[in-house]
């Protein structure tokens, strides 16, 4: 089976060259962004790290943090590699035999398990914050900021 991704079409009288994403894309998309995105909540980790490395409570949960976002990282891979059986059927529903689990069902325990993530990381150094000798002012606008992430 043989896909020509390329349409030509004519726009305002002129003739234009567009490119369909190809399927298989999708897939490969599902996985590579929770890679990335853990690449991110790492690296916020890890300033938080050499920020408040001293404080060994908070160290702990920084520990803890960065193995449950692993995980999650690893456990969403899988979750698309594995919601559908053959691979193939992801793209190509023709197939004979093939099947889905329950996609909604994946996707809304994956965006809870990531807000849970996402939040954990953004009031992390709060406590911290509001530890230090400076004025409460300061202190409310320094957490505003950080807090913006949740927008």
């Amino acid at each position: 089976m043989t896909i020509n991704w390329k349409v030509i079409y004519v726009h305002q009288g002129l003739p234009t060259v567009s490119y369909l994403i190809p399927p298989q894309a999708f897939v490969a998309g599902g996985v590579l962004w929770p890679f990335a995105s853990a690449l991110i909540k790492t690296s916020f980790l890890a300033l938080y790290y050499e920020l408040f490395g001293r404080n060994m409570g908070l160290l702990w949960i920084l520990r803890g943090l960065f193995i449950v976002t692993c995980m999650f990282c690893l456990a969403d891979m899988l979750s698309v590699l594995l919601l559908c059986r053959p691979l193939a059927y992801n793209w190509d529903k023709g197939i004979k035999g093939g099947s889905c689990g329950n996609e909604r069902a994946g996707y809304v325990s994956n965006m809870f398990a990531c807000l849970f993530i996402d939040f954990s990381i953004l009031v992390l150094p709060l406590p911290v914050l509001w530890d230090l000798k400076m004025a409460t002012r300061k202190k409310v606008v320094i957490s505003g900021l950080l807090l913006c992430g949740l927008m």
